[in-house]
């Protein structure tokens, strides 16, 4: 199991946002979940992801 930390870079593996990149902002490591707040057209916004749809940027 991957483990996510706060302020982490990630990037979107699967849904609509897929190959955007995002920050780490909350971990539900009991839900597997993540928000994220990825960037689109110049904007930040908070998405809601599972820990399946996001890997780590090195």
């Amino acid at each position: 199991q991957v483990q996510f930390t706060l302020g982490e870079s990630v990037k979107v593996t699967s849904g609509p946002l897929s190959d955007f990149d995002g920050e780490i902002v909350d971990v539900n490591p009991e839900g597997q979940k993540l928000k994220v707040l990825v960037d689109i057209f110049e904007r930040r916004v908070p998405v809601e992801l599972g820990f399946d749809q996001v890997k780590k940027i090195d």
